[in-house]
Parts: C-alpha cells; sequence; structure tokens
C-alpha cells in the first residue's frame, strides 16, 4: 500500500509541472525575451518583444533547471516593465522601483476617475499577475489604470493613441481567478479596448490532461504629446514702446517668435530680440518702435526637443506718444489740435467733444445757457379762503404767467392741463371735500425749464346741513328751555311765555326747521268732600288753566254729599282753579286748637284693650286686634284687603312705608285700618296707586312717583304733608297727581278705644 501511494504523488507532481510549463509556453506573450539564464537561475531582461514560443527564446521558467519548477517568467509579462526582472515570479528591482515609471517618465493620467490609481503602486496594481481586483474604487483595476495613466516624457501629456494591435494569451481550464478580467497588452503605455475568446470555446493541447482558454485582446497604443498653448493675447503699451504677449499653457519652454510687419520679417531669428525661449513663464515683453504693425506665434517645448505646433496671436500695432483732448470754455472749441465733435446744442447746455490723438483720452465738454426769467400765478375767483366755494361746486383756475414758453395747470397737485400756453380759465371738476384745496400752475422759461410757479388756495363749504329740531321740541318745562333745542342747524333766541318757539337755522345752505314747546304745569292735588287744614302753613295747589271738561277745576270737589272748607294759618293758592266745587268756597284763617292725637296719644289709649297688643311683622294681620313694631316698618305681602266687619290698627315707632295698595271695605258694617307712626308715613312706589284708611304720622306724609296716588280716608300729618307725585306730560294738565277722598265711614267704624267723649268730628263753618 506504501509503494502505491508514493508512485501515485509523484505521478501527480508530474503532471502538474507538465501541465504548468505547457500554459506558459502556449498562453502567456513574451513582451521581452529571456537572454539566457544565470548561475542562479534568473532570468535576464528581454530583449524584444513577441509570442515566440521556440526554445530559443521562450521565457519559460527561472530557478534551477534541475529540479522543480522554482518560477516562472510569466510574471515578467504581467509585472515586470523594461528595466525589470523577475525573481520567482516576483518583480524585483533591475533598473527603476517597482511601480514606477522608468527614468525620465513621469506618470500622466486621461480622467479624475483614475486618482484612487495614481496614488497606489501604478504598475503593480495595474499589471500584477496577483493583484487583478485590487482596491474596490478601481473596479477592474488594469482596465481603469490602463485607461487612463500612462509614462510619459516630462512636459507632455497623455492623448488616445490611433494604432491597434492584438495579443492572445491562453488559460487552463480551471485556472483560479475571473478570466474575464484576465487581460493584457503589449506596453504600459497602451489602452485596453476588448477582449474575445477563441471559437470553439475549449482547444484541445498536445498534453491530453490540459484544456485551455484562448483569449484575444485589443489595444490602442497612447501617445505623449507636447500640449499647444491656448489664448494668446499681445498688445503694446500707451507709449508704443514694449510689447505685453501672454498665453496660457502646459510645459517646460516656450518657444516664441515676433514679426515686425514694417520691416518686413517673416519670422526668422536674424536679430536676437525677435526670437526667443522661455522657460516656465507664461509672457514676454519685447521692445517694439511706435507706429509698428507686429505679428506673433508661439508652441510649447520641452528640454528633450519635443515640440507642439505654433499658436499664431493676433496681430496688434504700437503707436505713437498719447495726446488727451482739451476742452475750450467757448462751446464747440478745442484746445487739442483735432476739431470739436458731437456738437450739441440741449435745453440748457451746448455739449461738444474734443477728441484725443494716438491714444489719448477723448475730452466731453459742456456750457451752460443762460434763459429769461419767467413768472406764473393763478387765482379762483371770486373764491378764497376767506370766500368758501359752495359744496359740491365746480372751481376755475385762472393762469396768468410772463416771459413763458407754456405752462401747466394742476389742482390739489392733480393734472389738469399741460402745453404751449401761458394763460387762460381751466374748470375744475365738483368739489366734494370740505376743508383747503388750492390751484397750482408752472411755466417753462426760454430754455424749457420749468422755473416759475405759483398757487391759488381756497376752501370748500361743509355739506348742506338742514336745520332739525331737537329733543326740547314738542315737550313741556316749567320755564323756557335752554338745552336740547336743534339736533341740526343753529338755534334761534326761544320767544314767547309758554307754549314757546324758536327756529333752527341750517348750515351751509341746508333749511331752515321751526320748533316750539309747552309750558308744563306743575303736579297739583284735589280733595272730594272733608277739611283741610295746614297748621303754620300755607295750602298750594296750582291748578291749570287746561283743566277743563272732565278735569275739575277745584281743590275741594263734593262727594259723598259733603263740602269741606280749607282753614290755614298762612294763604291757599289755588293758581287758575276754584277752591270748592260747590261755589261756597269756605276758607277759615285759624290755627288747630284741639287735642294732639299723636303717636303717644294712641298708643296710650289702645293699652287699655283688654285683648293686648300683639307684633307687627310688616304684613296684614290674619286676626283683628292691636299690633306693633318697635322701629321702621315697610309693609309686605302684596295688595292689602280689609274686608267687611274687620278691624286692625298697626302701630310703627318709627318711618312706615307703604309699599302695596290698601283696600277696605264700605260694606255696611264696613272694615276700618288704622296705621300710626312715630315717624314718616312714606309712599313712595308708583306701583302704589290706592291707599283706604286712617293714617296719622307724628312726622311728614310723603308722596313720590310717576302715577296718580288715590287716597281715602282720614290723613294726618302733625309734621305736615310733602306731596311729590309728577304725572306724565301733558297728564299734569288734565288731572290730580294726589287725590285725597274723605270717608266718614272709616269714622263711624272707628275702633271704640281710638274715640275719645270730648273728640267731635264735624264741619266748621267760617
Amino acid at each position: 500500500m506504501g509503494n502505491k501511494f508514493k508512485w501515485l504523488i509523484i505521478f501527480i507532481l508530474a503532471l502538474m509541472a507538465f501541465l504548468g510549463k505547457v500554459s506558459l509556453v502556449e498562453a502567456i506573450p513574451c513582451s521581452w525575451q529571456c537572454a539566457g539564464t544565470g548561475s542562479g537561475g534568473w532570468c535576464d531582461v528581454c530583449d524584444k518583444q513577441g509570442t515566440d514560443s521556440t526554445s530559443d527564446d521562450e521565457c519559460i521558467e527561472c530557478g534551477d533547471y534541475g529540479g522543480e519548477i522554482e518560477g516562472m517568467c510569466a510574471g515578467v509579462n504581467f509585472g515586470c516593465g523594461a528595466q525589470e526582472c523577475c525573481n520567482g515570479g516576483e518583480c524585483g528591482s533591475c533598473g527603476a522601483g517597482a511601480g514606477n515609471c522608468p527614468d525620465g517618465l513621469y506618470l500622466q493620467c486621461g480622467s479624475v476617475s483614475a486618482e484612487t490609481c495614481q496614488n497606489v503602486n501604478y504598475k503593480q496594481t495595474c499589471f500584477d499577475r496577483d493583484a487583478w481586483n485590487y482596491g474596490s474604487a478601481c473596479g477592474v483595476v488594469g482596465e481603469n489604470c490602463q485607461a487612463n495613466c500612462s509614462c510619459c516624457p516630462a512636459g507632455t501629456v497623455r492623448t488616445t493613441g490611433s494604432t491597434y494591435n492584438t495579443a492572445a494569451w491562453s488559460y487552463p481550464q480551471g485556472d483560479p481567478g475571473n478570466p474575464a478580467t484576465r487581460w493584457h497588452c503589449n506596453s504600459t503605455n497602451d489602452d485596453y479596448l476588448s477582449s474575445t475568446d477563441s471559437s470553439p470555446w475549449w482547444n484541445y493541447n498536445a498534453d491530453p490532461e490540459g484544456y485551455y482558454i484562448t483569449r484575444y485582446n485589443t489595444c490602442r497604443t497612447a501617445s505623449c504629446i507636447v500640449p499647444a498653448p491656448i489664448t494668446p493675447s499681445g498688445s503694446c503699451n500707451a507709449q508704443g514702446t514694449a510689447a505685453a504677449l501672454s498665453w496660457d499653457g502646459f510645459g517646460e519652454v516656450f518657444e516664441v517668435r515676433l514679426d515686425d510687419l514694417v520691416n518686413g520679417l517673416t519670422f526668422g531669428c536674424g536679430l536676437p530680440d525677435r526670437c526667443i525661449d522661455i522657460a516656465g513663464e507664461l509672457s514676454w515683453s519685447p521692445s517694439t518702435t511706435q507706429g509698428h504693425t507686429y505679428a506673433w506665434e508661439v508652441r510649447g517645448k520641452t528640454s528633450a526637443g519635443l515640440t507642439s505646433e505654433w499658436v499664431r496671436g493676433a496681430n496688434f500695432t504700437c503707436l505713437a506718444a498719447a495726446i488727451n483732448g482739451s476742452c475750450s470754455t467757448d462751446h464747440y472749441n478745442c484746445y487739442s489740435p483735432a476739431a470739436s465733435t458731437y456738437n450739441i446744442s440741449r435745453d440748457y447746455t451746448w455739449t461738444w467733444t474734443c477728441p484725443g490723438s494716438n491714444g489719448g483720452y477723448d475730452a466731453y465738454c459742456s456750457e451752460n445757457k443762460t434763459a429769461s426769467s419767467a413768472t406764473a400765478s393763478c387765482d379762483v375767483l371770486p373764491y378764497s379762503l376767506s370766500n368758501p366755494l359752495p359744496y359740491g361746486g365746480s372751481p376755475t383756475i385762472h393762469l396768468t404767467s410772463t416771459n413763458a414758453i407754456g405752462c401747466g395747470v394742476f389742482h390739489d397737485y392733480g393734472f389738469v392741463e399741460m402745453g404751449m400756453f401761458t394763460s387762460g380759465y381751466f374748470p375744475v371738476g365738483a368739489q366734494t371735500i370740505p376743508g383747503y384745496h388750492e390751484g397750482e400752475v408752472i411755466c417753462m422759461n426760454s430754455l424749457g425749464q420749468f422755473s416759475a410757479l405759483g398757487t391759488c388756495p381756497y376752501t370748500v363749504n361743509n355739506a348742506p346741513i338742514n336745520g332739525s329740531c331737537g329733543s326740547a321740541n314738542g315737550g313741556y318745562f316749567y320755564s323756557a328751555p335752554s338745552t336740547n333745542l336743534c339736533n341740526a342747524g343753529t338755534p334761534t333766541v326761544v320767544s314767547g311765555s309758554g307754549p314757546w318757539t324758536w327756529s333752527c337755522i341750517g348750515v351751509y345752505g341746508g333749511t331752515n326747521a321751526s320748533c316750539g314747546a309747552n309750558i308744563l304745569s306743575e303736579p297739583w292735588w284735589q280733595t272730594q268732600g272733608g277739611n283741610i287744614h295746614a297748621d303754620n302753613g300755607n295750602i298750594s295747589s296750582i291748578i291749570p288753566d287746561s283743566c277743563s271738561g272732565s278735569c275739575l277745576p277745584y281743590l275741594i270737589t263734593t262727594g259723598n254729599g259733603a263740602t269741606g272748607l280749607a282753614s290755614f294759618t298762612g294763604t291757599v293758592d289755588v293758581a287758575e282753579g276754584s277752591l270748592s266745587q260747590d261755589g261756597n268756597n269756605w276758607e277759615a284763617k285759624t290755627e288747630y286748637k284741639g287735642l294732639t292725637t299723636d303717636f303717644a296719644y294712641f298708643r296710650q289709649r289702645l293699652s287699655n284693650d283688654p285683648d293686648g297688643i300683639g307684633d307687627w311683622d310688616g304684613s296684614l294681620p290674619a286676626s283683628d286686634g292691636v299690633y306693633e313694631t318697635a322701629g321702621a316698618m315697610t309693609t309686605s305681602g302684596g295688595n292689602w284687603t280689609v274686608g267687611s266687619g274687620r278691624m286692625v290698627i298697626l302701630l310703627a315707632d318709627g318711618n312706615v312705608t307703604i309699599n302695596n295698595n290698601i283696600d277696605v271695605s264700605s260694606t255696611a258694617p264696613g272694615g276700618f285700618l288704622a296705621i300710626i307712626a312715630s315717624g314718616d308715613i312714606i309712599i313712595s312706589n308708583s306701583a302704589v296707586t290706592n291707599i283706604e284708611g286712617v293714617f296719622v304720622s307724628d312726622g311728614v306724609i310723603r308722596t313720590s312717583g310717576t302715577s296718580q296716588l288715590t287716597g281715602e280716608g282720614i290723613f294726618t300729618g302733625w309734621g305736615g304733608f310733602s306731596l311729590g307725585r309728577d304725572l306724565a306730560d301733558p297728564a299734569d294738565e288734565t288731572q290730580p297727581a294726589e287725590k285725597f277722598i274723605y270717608r266718614p265711614d272709616l269714622q263711624v267704624n272707628a275702633y271704640r278705644y281710638l274715640l275719645k267723649q270730648d273728640m267731635t268730628w264735624q264741619e266748621v263753618n267760617p
């Protein structure tokens, strides 16, 4: 078993050696043929390109012929360039360093995409057999590098070549790597274009164990050229003594030739200052002759003698010394030798040009013209600031001027008319904006300058306002009104003694309005039956003369078959009325000398009531009897009704405010209600319109409100009466504000403890 396996291993090794040798002979183009081997088995530098596989010039192996194959000279083809050697298939330094351009050559690249390849070992990246997929940035590295970079002489640039060649190489079946990217051209300066495989796909070789694929690569030889200069520019200085030549380009040296066309030179170098090599510069400033015209050209050049094409610059002329133009003080004249040009007479000035010579600057000249003085004025007759234009009126602007050739008319700075007129009348539309307005005029002098201005101000009245009566119109007043006479317009003096009249005068042409007001009767009061007495005072009820018809103009009217009298210590005044309806007009000027039946009096009398005195809470008690409160009280519980046969006496040691109507039945046997207060009895709620009963106040019985109050019964105010109800106008003229009706039934039905045997109730004749 041991021997069998030994021979098997030897057989496999022999087969591998055979296959490797055949693949190199048949598949790899030899860029440099071997000239022999040294003692150590090193390959010498191949001396020519070719693919010959004969025994005399094939690059088969490196190393010891006596043993196994140590290396393959095929590495020369893929990784080693001229003047480089392979060591066991690896490139070594024989001349220039591995991965660099040979001496005297420099890496030139054609596009930005090659930047990554430029920064790595150029040849090893592009040609090393083991580095076909080096760096993702290069993609198919060999393709990118050979398509964009070349080794070129200094001072040159890489360009795409025009010469094509095809190289063939083979590789065995099963060879590792990607055969689609394994290609090779004959030179580092070649561009790879394409690859094709031989047909049929598999070629049978003499070796019965090997199958190989043959690939044909098409390449294009690149060129390294000297670039031609661009953008040539040439000119002469202002004195004509020197030229300024410039260009852009890439090169070590630039050769420039200058041709003086006046002297008939033809780009020769017979004159030393007309032909020059310039190293590292992009400009040349040769001396020139005034008045001569020059032609010139430039080309790139390397230190090795390579040149670009000549590039011709535009001809230029060197002029004589420049003379600037100069203006004279008189228009259209020049101090310079040349005559003036562009002579123009403008509205306000003369302008002209004094030309320079030999490249000198032109002078631009002007002289102002003198114009005659002009004036402009206007008016809006007959209107002015003191004489306003009626609202909606249309003014006319009157223009006058002197020494003018044309004018413009405006109103409130708005355009009206403009032309070659110097006077006239110019109507303006209706004016509906009250206040300040003005016309404006502007005129031109003899030079066409707007130098004369004039204004004519005026005012416009407000819109007409018709007179309108104010709230006093139709009202009722005790005296002549002085306020609220007019809503619009100006009021006149109020005339008359009641009724009164006045007018509201319209303004700004508005119409007038006639207005008036009525005299207001004072509120008055009235009684029906019974007596009236005023102690230490006057009796006054101002009955208006307008009280007639259903209105009874009497202080005391007849009722219940009774007629009373008025007694007093002062005076009695019934204005336009009469004292009594029966015509007797009984009155007595006398003092009251009877018993003072006040709160204390009745409190003492009622204390004898065997039924006692209850507490009054302000409402109408549910049971008959006497009730009292220790302080002021306001009635409550809605309107009161004291039915027939009921007997209620209410005492308040203070003021009593009556806040509800009170009805006391007069139907036999009749009811009875008495309210007796140590203070005032106050009836101020306008909702209270009727009260019935006996009301006794140590203070004042006070009324107020705007509705008529009817009081039925007996009313005694030991401090007096203050009657303040005031009806709405004109109701005060047709009915009394307060009316008191005598109820004798209340006297008849009086509670027995209120009566006194020596107290009598009777009418007293005068």
